[in-house]
């Protein structure tokens, strides 16, 4: 009868526990529908913020007028481009957060040509074949690394910083466009808006962005006496803790969709993005719908993908119409001018055979041997 009684007991017990971590989790996981901010003033949908935009451009004496890719490119350039003078108005300073160096520069090499200043953050390093495994610490987490290049940022220099990961791509003319009639000495927090434990936080992988009036509050948090120490178990979860701390002055995630609800922050490659197959952002506040004509990050994947989006976004054109690219020259080449003036450079001005012009070409210290080597070294 006693054991009866005993494991009834202990049944209920397991019951209610169980009963209330459910609960619980739950509770800390709800989708929270609306967000109460007093701190900022940023228009529900996008579609406002592109009539602040136009006002903004407007009040700030800039005309726009509409020019071919022909004339873009092979016009007299009297004039600049939208993006151009943004890049001029709004300072930006991106912060790339990184375990893997080679990485790192695929995007100082592509998209960060559009900052005005770069910095590279080092993360733990990546594991490998020869990877020594390292004590986790408070000292050596990834929110004391962000801490400490957040307290680093000369925040009077910049507007806005855009903290990304290594493999991630920004179009930094379309976050221009986004923050351009914004007030940057306001407590923005921008990117794409997920709820943990009852945590707001922007995802890290699909970069963040933060104001200058962001930056300054942080830095008065993280002062000498204090420096990066908070109340948290997830410091390696960087882009929780940040969420956290911003809580404490009334500054959240906010709704970055555009006026059709479509992300403009996005973590996964454009594969999981367009086909998902499962939810990735199960924690996200608003809706998610794939992407944005005026989409703001996305992720890479390998380095090599970094210079083929950049060739297709910056440096291919499409030419529908216009002439100034297409002009003749004024005397067209002789077909045979090449070989001939190569010959005349060497005191040659008849007809030669091939074996004769190899040998003239071989003398002159150009060999297929050389081709190999700048092959080799262009690999």
């Amino acid at each position: 009868m006693y054991n009866i009684n005993k494991n009834y007991l202990l049944f209920i017990v397991g019951l209610f526990i169980g009963s209330y971590l459910a609960f619980q989790v739950k509770s800390r996981n709800t989708i929270i529908p609306s967000i109460n901010q007093t701190f900022i003033d940023l228009p529900k949908k996008l579609a406002s913020l592109n009539t602040y935009y136009e006002n903004w451009f407007q009040n700030a004496g800039f005309i726009r007028r509409k020019h071919t890719i022909d004339t873009l490119r092979y016009g007299d350039h009297l004039f600049r481009t939208e993006a151009k003078i943004l890049e001029h108005q709004i300072p930006i300073l991106c912060v790339i957060l990184s375990n893997n160096d080679k990485t790192a520069k695929a995007g100082v090499h592509t998209w960060a040509k559009g900052c005005t200043d770069v910095t590279i953050v080092k993360l733990s390093g990546r594991k490998g074949k020869h990877h020594i495994p390292m004590k986790k610490t408070a000292e050596n987490s990834n929110w004391n690394k962000l801490c400490g290049a957040i307290k680093e940022i000369e925040y009077d220099k910049f507007e806005w910083v855009v903290f990304v990961h290594q493999q991630t791509f920004v179009l930094l003319e379309n976050l221009r466009w986004f923050v351009a009639s914004l007030n940057h000495t306001k407590g923005y927090y921008l990117g794409q808006a997920e709820s943990f434990w009852n945590v707001r936080y922007n995802l890290a992988q699909a970069g963040f962005v933060l104001s200058q009036g962001s930056l300054r509050l942080l830095k008065a948090e993280f002062d000498e006496e204090k420096g990066c120490k908070v109340d948290s178990l997830m410091l390696n979860k960087e882009d929780f803790t940040l969420g956290k701390v911003l809580s404490k002055y009334d500054i959240f995630p906010i709704d970055t969709r555009d006026p059709d609800g479509y992300s403009t922050f996005n973590a996964f490659n454009w594969q999981q993005e367009f086909f998902p197959g499962v939810n990735y952002y199960k924690n996200s506040i608003y809706p998610r719908k794939c992407c944005s004509s005026r989409v703001i990050t996305f992720k890479g994947i390998e380095r090599d993908k970094f210079y083929m989006y950049y060739y297709l976004l910056y440096q291919l054109d499409v030419f529908r119409d216009g002439n100034l690219g297409n002009k003749p020259m004024a005397t067209p080449a002789d077909k045979d001018y090449v070989w001939k003036h190569f010959l005349a450079e060497h005191g040659v001005y008849r007809n030669v055979s091939a074996d004769e012009y190899y040998n003239i070409w071989a003398e002159s210290g150009f060999n297929p041997e050389m081709f190999n080597r700048f092959d080799n070294n262009y690999d």
